[in-house]
């Protein structure tokens, strides 16, 4: 099961992920990632159309010039922070003792 195909480029935040644009054009194939807030934003002050249908049109490659994107989700990768460590004996007299002033 993977991300749901949004229909404009505001969905990118609701579904916590971020726009890959790979050029299209035979032999060239290159790749970017873009944060989906700060597109959102570029789009939105130009005044251009956030629709997914209408947003490649936008994207020039930065290697062959041509206008032929495809975009696709990227999910964000969120770091796994460990729990906190388990307090010792120590730790739980050490707070007894700062409680009792």
């Amino acid at each position: 099961m993977g991300i749901a195909r949004p229909k404009t480029l505001h969905d990118l935040v609701k579904l916590n992920a971020h726009l890959r644009i790979t050029c299209q054009v035979r032999g060239c194939g290159r790749s970017a990632v873009y944060e989906a807030k700060g597109l959102v934003g570029y789009f939105l002050a130009r005044g251009w159309n956030l629709a997914w249908e209408a947003a490649p049109s936008r994207f020039r490659c930065d290697a062959c010039g041509q206008r032929q994107a495809r975009l696709s989700l990227e999910p964000i990768k969120v770091p796994i922070v460990p729990p906190p460590p388990e307090p010792t004996e120590r730790d739980h007299k050490a707070e007894i003792r700062r409680r009792r002033g």
